[in-house]
């Protein structure tokens, strides 16, 4: 076992040094430091999944060092725009956030333990500095779903490789996929947001479906081996929503009444349920989902520790105990109590909610629901303008976040991968709001490609052709289209096509104009 485990670790260092190596050559136009969006996810993710230095101590000064070191370049490229000019980062983060962050580094000075709380505070803030240098790449861009699929299959042919050449590493002592991480939770959870980020390459590559299609079952094989219970139930939420989504926008009217029929039919079972037993159907239900998935209704002692985190809570209500304070691994911490009434230390209430009511009273809480509610409103906008594919994949990823929590900590967990993407996933939103509607992938062909519309002096349509490009119709009141810089269309195309023949009707061919919204 230890040689195996030493051999994966030499393995992740030669890797690391290979990408530092890489993203440092001069002639490496696609991976160098400057290319940020293109390398960014990979160093995330491979600091999380692969067994560099002491995993199991997040303090270790090899950690320290690598997360440091991302979070200094990230510094730097925050002060880079899209076009490479130096510029402050002025308005790329909402506000809730902000105040939130801010919360957690003022919480630092009623910590127990101020030392440790302020590195793992400054984490938090190194995590934000990797979510503004990602926007501010293209903040026209979904940058996070462009950037995401190519490291997250990577390290997924990785974890699946371990388990052929080193299953003793890759199994744990109860036959459960850990792979390269530490815990068979680790990589159920980032199965599933491998599966996320495969179906946002489905939605964005058409001729690619049949591959994004085999590399969705590789994603699912990987999950069930893991046996992560709420990894499973994660993904069974999202799958379902995805079809119901795909029903509503892609099935026309048939697809809402399959949608709507099965809703009814589902309400009918739960009345018929109740009424024929006088019970409502959740026990059963819940005792059928501990079958499945080998648990008991303590959740491998989960309900023990909730009752004494619980307990906890209660000693500073408002405020909280002080980000990372609770869990440090001190001799005299505050969760020595816990430790010695269940036994173990589980380093984690194994419950986000919980911890960052711990951590940050309920005053954290409620900037945490705000931050939640800002960015679920703001898919609800994406949707409603109709960019339905971006809208659909950053809802995944928030109800990931909202599922996975009731049982593992990952809110404000410093580096924890599924907080490094929500934190990433609630910016690249707060950025695609502020600019106009592109073309989405879900649209009807025969809705993107509708023919130009004539457009005569005296039609009751205005259409202008200048910097931003807008196609306004009184009756309609679509926005055409935004462009926001000369790489996208050259001065002539900007004033359009001239008329010689001074006909009184007139097609604008560059740019398109169409009066369905979409370019």
């Amino acid at each position: 076992m230890s040689q195996y485990q030493n051999v994966l670790m030499v393995l992740g260092v030669l890797l690391l040094l290979a990408g530092l190596i890489g993203v440092a050559l001069p002639g490496s136009s696609q991976w160098r430091i400057a290319r940020f969006r293109n390398w960014a996810l990979f160093a995330v993710l491979a600091m999380n999944l692969l067994p560099l230095g002491d995993v199991e101590a997040e303090g270790s000064i090899w950690r320290q060092a690598m997360w440091g070191g991302l979070f200094l370049v990230a510094g730097v490229h925050c002060l880079r725009d899209s076009d490479g000019l130096l510029s402050l980062p002025r308005g790329h983060v909402p506000l809730t956030l902000v105040l939130l962050v801010g919360y957690v580094l003022a919480s630092t000075a009623w910590s127990p333990n101020a030392g440790v709380s302020l590195k793992r505070a400054t984490q938090v803030v190194g995590v934000l500095l990797i979510a503004v240098a990602l926007i501010r790449q293209s903040r026209q861009e979904d940058v996070l779903f462009q950037s995401l699929p190519a490291p997250a299959l990577a390290f997924l042919v990785v974890g699946l490789v371990s388990m052929i050449f080193a299953p003793e590493v890759a199994f744990d002592s109860d036959g459960a996929l850990r792979a390269t991480t530490t815990h068979k939770n680790t990589w159920g959870q980032y199965s599933v947001l491998a599966a996320i980020s495969v179906g946002g390459l489905a939605l964005r590559e058409k001729p690619r479906r049949s591959l994004c299609a085999f590399a969705l079952a590789l994603c699912v094989l990987s999950l069930l081996l893991s046996r992560s219970a709420t990894s499973m139930v994660c993904m069974g939420v999202l799958a379902c929503c995805a079809a119901f989504g795909l029903l509503v926008v892609c099935g026309g009217v048939p697809g809402r009444i399959g949608v709507l029929i099965s809703i009814l039919a589902g309400i009918v079972g739960l009345l018929g349920s109740t009424l024929a037993t006088g019970d409502l159907p959740f026990a059963s239900l819940e005792d059928s989902f501990y079958r499945f998935s080998g648990k008991t209704q303590v959740l491998t002692g989960r309900t023990y520790l909730w009752d004494c985190m619980i307990d906890e809570i209660r000693r500073h209500p408002l405020f909280g105990i002080g980000y990372g304070g609770f869990w440090a691994q001190a001799a005299e911490n505050p969760s020595r109590d816990v430790t010695k009434w269940l036994h173990w230390s589980p380093g984690q209430a194994h419950n986000g909610y919980l911890d960052v009511v711990n951590e940050l009273g309920m005053f954290g809480a409620a900037l945490m629901f705000l931050v939640f509610a800002g960015h679920a409103a703001r898919i609800a906008s994406l949707w409603r303008r109709g960019t339905y594919a971006p809208a659909a994949l950053h809802l995944a990823v928030l109800l990931g976040a909202v599922i996975i929590n009731y049982a593992e900590s990952s809110l404000l967990r410093t580096t924890n991968i599924w907080w490094i993407i929500l934190c990433c996933s609630i910016v690249s939103v707060y950025n695609m709001c502020k600019v106009a509607p592109t073309e989405d992938p879900l649209k009807d062909d025969d809705e993107r490609t509708t023919p130009a519309r004539e457009v005569t002096p005296n039609s009751n349509s205005k259409c202008e052709v200048g910097v931003a490009h807008t196609c306004i119709s009184p009756t309609s009141g679509l926005n055409a289209g935004f462009f926001g810089g000369d790489e996208h269309a050259s001065s002539h195309d900007r004033r359009g096509p001239s008329n010689p023949a001074g006909s009184p009707s007139v097609r604008d061919n560059s740019p398109r104009c169409w009066m369905n919204g979409s370019l």
